[in-house]
């Protein structure tokens, strides 16, 4: 269990809002339903990330939005200035609590219920739930590579929800290093180790996440041309010795191939890391491409 309470959250509601998300990020959002979640990187008109996010649509025309890094205020004031909605910061009245792992379905479903457990991936209940006497939401995400669950709630309810969690038994709190960790493990990238504006949603290998379809977004003519040309993606590297340094240079018989984007050392896999390399590149000792991702 941890917390993660410090990352941006964002309201957009209003009769634009669907048109606005759809135009921000690069994964539409619109054709979600009610109820789900959505995972989508955000570019800058050259076509590089700034952030990524999770959207959830609470309602026709209202989405929850909660992004890695927070959105640059000319960007907040270009949204706000471009459609009609209401684009509110609503991290001082939302706090976030993650349950994930092996075991958190059985502790979700003793703590908020058997509906809540019984979310499909990527789904959350859009009604509020009732835990230790506080309303809360719940959702079926995370970003651990594991099932798990994440609770919204107020941030005065949060203590409480947290004891809750904390009395079911088998919840270890746990902090940004051990979430890292498990992230590298499952092979998912992060914009906290990816300087914004360097590298496109292609480079690390989230081409599923841009869909063109038709529709104009931020990025988009950029991306176009990404999609053709970027002979670069994301692998995962397994090291003998300890994990090199971020930033560190890949090298496949002595020719350069990419970097170190995200190193760290794994209980269950020694010294691995993520790097950003040439496609279909071989290196010696072992590598597990991660093309696949978990996020819908």
């Amino acid at each position: 269990m941890s917390d993660p309470a410090a990352l941006p959250k964002w309201r957009v509601s209003g009769p634009g809002a669907s048109r606005c998300v759809d135009w921000l990020c690069t994964n539409p959002l619109s054709t979600s339903e009610v109820g789900q979640a959505r995972y989508s990187p955000v570019c800058d008109e050259d076509g590089k990330m700034t952030t990524d996010l999770v959207a959830f649509r609470l309602g026709r025309d209202e989405y929850w939005l909660m992004p890695t890094m927070e959105f640059d205020a000319d960007l907040v004031t270009r949204l706000r200035g471009r459609w009609n909605v209401e684009l509110e910061n609503v991290i001082e009245r939302l706090d976030t609590l993650q349950v994930q792992g092996p075991l958190s379905r059985r502790i979700v479903g003793s703590v908020c219920g058997e509906e809540a457990a019984k979310l499909s991936f990527y789904r959350f209940l859009p009604e509020p739930v009732e835990i230790a006497g506080a309303q809360a939401w719940i959702s079926r995400t995370g970003y651990s590579g594991e099932i798990g669950y994440e609770i919204f709630c107020a941030p005065e309810d949060g203590p409480a929800i947290w004891r809750a969690f904390r009395e079911a038994g088998d919840v270890v709190p746990n902090g940004f290093r051990a979430i890292a960790t498990v992230r590298v493990e499952a092979g998912l990238v992060s914009p906290l180790e990816t300087p914004p504006g360097k590298r496109s949603p292609y480079e690390v290998s989230l081409d599923r996440f841009v869909r063109f379809d038709g529709r104009e977004f931020q990025g988009r003519q950029a991306l176009l041309r990404a999609r053709d040309e970027e002979r670069r993606g994301l692998a995962t590297l397994r090291f003998d010795d300890g994990p090199p340094e971020r930033g560190a240079v890949v090298r496949a018989a002595g020719t350069v191939v990419g970097e170190v984007t995200s190193p760290c050392r794994s209980p269950g896999f020694g010294s691995i890391a993520l790097a950003v390399v040439d496609r279909g590149g071989a290196f010696a000792g072992g590598v597990r491409g991660s093309d696949a991702d978990q996020r819908p």
